[in-house]
């Protein structure tokens, strides 16, 4: 058993390495070429290889063209500060990454650009609520990088938090 998941480690990790290799030298590898989507619209190409539109992810995304955008780690709390959801993990995953499209499009962006989503949840079994968000709201052609990480959250009550990088024809910050 554990020649196998060491012989599966190895195979992931140098997988992980021809790809990013690949994706460094402007080219996308050929065992990744049928999964590859690509969306682009107003100077912004993204690009997905190894894209799972059901699950809404990808293994990685090439921004081909357009700079990047980089948000805060939002969490599931209105304007003053009260927490939104409840205990619904799904209603609290729901309003952040409504909070994230907001800051996206002030910076000249939105949701079906993102390029990478980070994920915080407060225990695993928040996960699948994060999951079925996903597949419901990413559905393009060029659906985003995702990790999900447990992690202690800073308030009580809190159970999902997430940040992005996300492309933008944009070449100067707004304002």
């Amino acid at each position: 058993m554990r020649t196998s998941s060491t012989r599966v480690l190895l195979t992931a990790r140098l997988l992980s390495a021809g790809l990013v290799l690949a994706v460094c030298s402007g080219g996308t590898p050929a065992w990744a070429q049928s999964k590859a989507g690509v969306a682009g619209t107003g100077g912004v190409r993204l690009r997905a290889i190894g894209a799972d539109a059901r699950g809404g992810r990808a293994a990685a995304i090439v921004v081909d063209e357009g700079a990047l955008v980089h948000s805060a780690l939002l969490y599931p709390v209105d304007a003053q500060g009260r927490l939104q959801g409840g205990s619904d993990a799904y209603a609290q995953a729901t309003h952040v990454l409504g909070s994230l499209d907001t800051a996206l499009r002030a910076a000249g962006t939105g949701l079906d650009r993102i390029a990478r989503l980070h994920v915080y949840v407060a225990h695993a079994s928040v996960t699948a609520a994060v999951d079925r968000l996903l597949a419901e709201r990413f559905t393009g052609a060029a659906p985003a990088a995702v990790t999900i990480v447990e992690s202690r959250m800073p308030r009580a009550g809190v159970l999902v938090a997430m940040d992005a990088v996300a492309a933008t024809a944009r070449r100067q910050p707004p304002g």
